[in-house]
């Protein structure tokens, strides 16, 4: 459980960070700024035809939502390849005949999929205030990208609630970018020169600290409660299969609750996996005194394991030798 425990504290920084289709909650700046945006366009929709089966029973997604496919005629190309102006949409979601859309995908050039589980951008174009402000983000980061332009720029929303503020130099991102919360909260602050990026919760407290050096990538993780409040810190060295990771885990007045020394991440696949525990291996009280202490190889106990009451006194000790020893 401890294993695929810090297996899913990795995955759900990189998805903060990166982002990926199980739980991407990057505003549309996040999105953007690091050309992370896939294919973007509105086009309107021609013919929306729905497979049946036999009987002339609609098929339904397990959405609950009425898969289908759609003939669009693209309006407006904001990123991505798009080979022609009519082109076809494999959706998850139905779209109506003589409506138009603005389409987030990964897909290009004549054939594009949308409405899917992971998709939470697609929707219809209706001239809301907000829209007029997704558009014209939009429009600014094309420009930026397209003509690899420098400066400093402030993207606000509909209700000029400022959303990113940063600086390019020839279309690439510099210096510190901020992304901010539809309240007006910060979301997350990115040092390019620094490597150093800041994640936050809704409510203002820090969630991920990660700062990037050049052999290795530390990461501090902090309450929701308690501002401020240390819970995780770990130590990440890329390597030919992933990665190598060291985990500290911290109780609520700051004192160590766990260390693992190392731990093998296999990244391969696009998946998570990992190899087994290696090295030292050590528990703490709540008080500060140590639990136990002991030595992993691939996830056996090896050498001598110690064992300790809570007043810091020693209790047993076991050899588990070269983990030939039951364990």
């Amino acid at each position: 459980m401890r294993i695929l425990f810090i297996t899913i504290l990795i995955l759900f920084v990189k998805i903060q960070l990166f982002g990926c289709c199980a739980g991407d909650d990057r505003t549309l700046t996040e999105i953007l700024f690091q050309r992370n945006m896939g294919t973007i366009f509105s086009c309107k929709i021609l013919s929306m035809s729905v497979p049946k089966q036999d009987g002339d029973i609609i098929v339904h997604s397990s959405s609950g939502s009425i898969e289908g496919t759609a003939t669009a005629q693209i309006i407006k190309i904001y990123f991505g390849t798009v080979d022609t102006s009519i082109i076809t949409l494999n959706t998850g979601s139905y779209l109506t005949i003589g409506k138009s859309y603005l389409i987030y995908t990964d897909g290009k050039g004549r054939i594009f999929s949308c409405g899917g589980g992971c998709d939470t951008r697609m929707h219809e174009l209706t001239g809301s205030l907000e829209e007029l402000s997704e558009l014209k983000i939009l429009s600014q980061f094309a420009d930026i990208f397209k003509y690899n332009k420098s400066g400093k720029y402030t993207f606000l929303s509909a209700t000029k609630k400022i959303l990113a503020t940063g600086e390019f130099k020839k279309g690439l991102p510099i210096n510190i970018w901020k992304h901010y919360f539809a309240s007006g909260i910060l979301k997350t602050e990115q040092d390019f020169q620094n490597k150093r990026t800041k994640i936050y919760y809704g409510n203002g407290f820090i969630l991920n600290d990660n700062i990037e050096y050049k052999d290795s990538t530390v990461s501090f993780t902090y309450s929701n409660i308690v501002s401020g409040q240390l819970k995780y810190r770990w130590v990440t060295i890329p390597n030919e299969k992933g990665s190598i990771l060291s985990m500290y885990e911290y109780y609520p007045n700051g004192y160590l609750k766990l260390h693992e020394g190392q731990q093998n991440i296999n990244e391969r696949g696009g998946g998570f996996s990992c190899e087994g525990k290696i090295g030292k291996y050590v528990e703490g009280y709540e008080n500060g005194k140590i639990k136990l202490t002991g030595e992993y190889l691939k996830t056996k106990r090896i050498g001598i394991w110690k064992w300790y009451n809570e007043d810091g006194s020693f209790s047993a000790e076991v050899d588990y030798k070269d983990g030939a020893t039951q364990q």
